[in-house]
């Protein structure tokens, strides 16, 4: 009778293979958070950039002033003291859910939002109409900022720094 060799890992491979797994994890997650938070606020970043500039589009294909505004209840435009990071709307009527184009969700609550905005307005020309100078919005998360700035023009364009409100 001959004796027949089995194939398998021994208990000390096993070992020394989870032992390195365990030591690249380790590096690996605080990267991967970081990758994570940053391509959080390139998205929020995005997405309200596309918001401002369909409105603007809105706007002038069809001959309508269309806002863009923070709200609250995905419905109708927030009054008052007002945070962008609750989530936004792109409308004709911000007083009437009918005229809804378009609903972004609250952000992660990792990014906050500065502005001093309201609304923006955009007319049929394509004009940010209720800007007489312009205006920025600052998406932020702990450790990286990006500054969407709107023209009176209606020029929109994002810088990957902090604004200088």
């Amino acid at each position: 009778m001959s004796a027949r060799r089995l194939a398998g890992f021994t208990l000390l491979e096993l070992m020394i293979t989870l032992a390195v797994l365990a030591i690249l994890t380790a590096i690996a997650v605080p990267s991967f958070q970081t990758l994570l938070e940053r391509n959080r606020l390139t998205s929020a970043t995005n997405d309200l950039l596309g918001a401002l500039m369909m409105a603007r589009s809105n706007a002038v294909t069809r001959r309508v002033i269309t806002r863009v505004c923070p709200s609250t209840n995905a419905s109708t435009c927030a009054t008052g003291t007002v945070n962008w990071a609750t989530g936004w709307i792109v409308t004709e009527d911000p007083t009437n859910q009918a005229g809804r184009i378009r609903v972004a969700p609250a952000l992660h609550p990792s990014l906050t939002v500065t502005t001093t905005l309201q609304a923006v307005a955009f007319d049929p020309p394509g004009n940010a109409s209720n800007l007489a100078s312009g205006a920025s919005i600052e998406l932020a998360n702990t450790s990286d900022q990006r500054c969407i700035r709107i023209r009176s023009s209606g020029q929109v364009v994002t810088e990957p720094r902090a604004c200088s409100l």
